[in-house]
């Protein structure tokens, strides 16, 4: 419970930061970390939400598992600088679990750093879920993404 209240505390603090532009569009790269994937992160028009779509397997466990995650994520500038961001979202997953079909709901909450004059995008993320299908399954997944940008702004 006392988690929950901090996780929460966070999120409405987060809601109250000023929000600039982005300074990418879309950029795709590696995630270490659980699951271990590739990733693609592309900015909705003229917003500071973006869309990261995420393609892993989960190689630490027994359970050798795939899975197709969605994200919604807010980004907000950190330090009043455009290359620091803080981000949180939401979002939904299929896969399977040792051959057996599962479907999820997803949270995520992290730090994005954006090199100005290079195209590359690093993030360091915290990604929670909950998996439906072969039982009730909660994972405190997290990694960390580096990223080739394709467009900016």
């Amino acid at each position: 419970m006392r988690k929950t209240i901090v996780l929460l505390s966070i999120l409405l603090s987060l809601s109250y930061l000023t929000v600039n532009a982005q300074n990418y569009k879309s950029a795709i790269g590696g995630r270490l970390g659980d699951p271990l994937a590739a990733t693609y992160k592309h900015f909705l028009k003229d917003s500071n939400n973006a869309l990261e779509f995420i393609v892993g397997w989960e190689v630490f466990d027994d359970d050798k598992s795939f899975a197709l995650t969605v994200l919604y994520e807010k980004h907000h500038d950190l330090f009043d600088s455009d290359i620091f961001q803080v981000y949180y979202g939401y979002g939904g997953n299929i896969g399977t679990n040792n051959s057996k079909f599962r479907i999820g709901v997803d949270g995520v909450g992290g730090l994005d750093f954006n090199f100005k004059n290079k195209p590359i995008n690093i993030s360091f993320d915290f990604k929670p879920a909950i998996y439906f299908g072969d039982g009730l399954n909660l994972v405190w997944g997290g990694g960390l993404a580096v990223r080739y940008i394709l467009k900016r702004d």
